[in-house]
């Protein structure tokens, strides 16, 4: 299984990533979130759709709202349970929006 780590504490980090790699686990390390989206943002068009609809999740928890824009470019359909989980994971919209 591949796992991204986000962590800006470096002891964590590693100890993390080590442990992970005992299991057998493929680990992608980044320091914040902000470091994160352009390492989940190449799953969006992931031939799985559980991954791909992780990354999409993902996308939206760290950034918000603004990060719905995958949606004007999605290929596939999006499920209901998706949708919503996807609008659950917005903590707040802009006032111009």
């Amino acid at each position: 299984m591949l796992i991204l780590i986000a962590e800006d504490d470096e002891l964590i980090l590693k100890t993390i990533e080590h442990k992970l790699l005992k299991e057998g686990h493929e680990v992608i390390l980044t320091r914040n979130g902000k470091e994160a989206l352009p390492k989940i943002s190449v799953f969006l068009s992931h031939p799985s759709s559980q991954v791909y609809q992780e990354a999409q999740y993902a996308m939206v928890s760290l950034s918000g709202f603004k990060r719905l824009d995958f949606l004007a470019t999605a290929s596939g359909k999006i499920s209901e349970w998706q949708q919503l989980r996807l609008l659950f994971s917005v903590t707040s919209i802009p006032e111009n929006s």
